[in-house]
């Protein structure tokens, strides 16, 4: 074999379960050049995360069945390899970062990590240290994992599969929960990493153009993982410029719409707390969000943006007011409702959606939603109503998968979904397009925005794209410096 291929994949058919008819990837091929940095892109759902599962040889050693196909990894067999031969060869950052935690907190994973690798004790601190201070993990090396933002644990997992040193790595949306300040940050550790040891990189994302100049090739998948296009970075960066010309993006409604609108949401002198031990992470906070409106919040990773939407849901100690006004009455101080009256008003769509799964079926958690807002729907008309919307999602044909055997962007696509066939007169959005390709973006927003106009719902979504805050939003905020204040007033 040509000892500059590092990785080569050949005809491979995969499927989850003896039942499923099509398989999730068909006749797939692939090879990637050692020492390179390949962009594999494409719709949602096309197989992009199972095909580097398959190639990391996740699969099908815990699940499915490969029917087909040969990869060959330096120069070896993949399914020839042990675990630990395998894991230096190639490692995988998995699009939820949570899936390779196995330890409450970011210094245990380091120790574990370093032990696997017979790292001598004596020298473990000084790679924590190391590590740590390169990746900008300091700070929460000893806070539960569970507790870190969706950006914090990107960046955690990424430090801890680079302290792994495998010769190279399958990355899987590794960015898509952090700000573009720690995106490049992030980036430029992956390329002296690269420079220092030849490191092969293969990253999953639906915006290539992120990786700029240190990515070489473009690959974009179509259904069942097979090849449509590859192209060298700059031929791929010419032709995503052109297209960018022809984008027209939804005529966004004049922010002064929501003038004359009745207050729902009123916070003053707040002061939000991650947890009670803790120092205020937010502080001085006064904000009006009016009945029917869109909001966006940005700010930096682990700004406290998800924080910020656990209080609204009560679940967060605060200081200062927050007014409510969705009874149908006068205004309320939060604190002073009970959970189960706020949650009939109020429904989140988490950053990992397969938290908020409650059935077996992708259909049922639908019916679920529909069964509990709309009673008065025969039986037929509710199956016929949830078929309508996740047909109108792109989920139709995964109707009686389980939810977390989709992908993560069909995962988000159905809990956005799920919650939308609820009557709440709220709606909390933490990212809600990650994982998405430009045209499911654009489902799921215009849905979102049918609905307000509809239903009056509103919403508050956060993001770390600021061209789709000012395409949606009516106002925009920002986590700023402990605060949040008003965005490009």
């Amino acid at each position: 074999m040509n000892e500059e291929i590092y990785l080569a994949a050949s005809n491979l058919t995969f499927r989850y379960f003896e039942q499923q008819k099509t398989p999730v990837i068909a006749q797939a091929s692939l090879m990637i050049q050692r020492g390179t940095t390949t962009i594999l892109t494409g719709v949602s759902g096309c197989g992009k995360s199972t095909l580097a599962a398959i190639l990391a040889g996740l699969y099908p050693k815990n699940g499915g069945e490969l029917l087909s196909g040969e990869i060959i990894l330096a120069g070896h067999r993949l399914e020839a390899l042990n675990l630990v031969r395998r894991s230096e060869l190639l490692g995988m950052m998995m699009q939820n970062p949570e899936l390779s935690f196995c330890m409450d907190t970011l210094r245990k994973e380091m120790v574990f990590c370093m032990e696997n690798r017979q790292v001598p004790v004596a020298k473990m601190a000084d790679e924590i240290t190391k590590y740590s201070k390169r990746f900008g993990v300091m700070g929460f090396l000893d806070r539960k994992l569970h507790s870190l933002s969706g950006g914090e644990k990107q960046r955690a997992a990424l430090c801890l599969l680079l302290l792994a040193e495998p010769k190279g790595v399958i990355l899987d949306e590794p960015f898509a929960n952090l700000d573009l300040g720690s995106t490049k940050e992030m980036m430029e550790i992956l390329k002296a990493e690269q420079q220092r040891r030849s490191l092969t990189i293969i990253v999953i994302d639906h915006k290539p153009e992120t990786w700029g100049e240190m990515a070489d090739e473009v690959v974009e998948l179509g259904k069942g993982g097979t090849v449509i296009k590859r192209q060298p970075m700059a031929l791929w960066k010419t032709a995503f410029l052109q297209y960018q010309q022809t984008v027209s993006f939804p005529e966004r409604k004049d922010r002064q719409d929501l003038a004359e609108r009745e207050s729902l949401i009123e916070m003053r002198n707040g002061r939000i707390f991650p947890d009670k031990k803790q120092e205020a992470l937010l502080k001085n906070i006064d904000f009006t969000m009016k009945a029917g409106g869109i909001y966006a919040l940005l700010g930096a990773s682990g700004s406290g943006k998800t924080t910020l939407f656990l209080t609204l849901l009560g679940q967060k100690h605060y200081q200062g007011t927050i007014q409510v006004n969705v009874m149908g009455t006068k205004k309320q101080e939060l604190r002073k409702l009970t959970a189960k009256r706020w949650f009939q008003k109020t429904g989140i769509v988490f950053q990992n959606p397969a938290h908020q799964f409650v059935t077996t079926r992708v259909i049922d958690e639908v019916l679920v939603s529909l069964q509990i807002w709309k009673p008065a729907l025969s039986e037929e008309a509710r199956r016929d109503t949830a078929k309508a919307l996740l047909s109108e999602y792109g989920l139709l044909q995964y109707m009686n998968y389980p939810p977390y055997m989709l992908s993560q962007g069909q995962q988000r696509r159905l809990a956005v979904l799920a919650m939308l066939a609820g009557g709440q007169q709220i709606l909390l959005l933490d990212e809600p397009t990650y994982g998405q390709d430009s045209e499911q973006v654009k489902v799921i927003m215009e849905m979102l925005r049918k609905k307000r106009e509809q239903e009056g719902l509103t919403i508050i979504f956060t993001t770390h794209d600021t061209i789709l805050a000012e395409t949606y939003a009516d106002e925009i905020y920002k986590v700023e410096k402990e605060q949040i204040v008003r965005w490009n007033d």
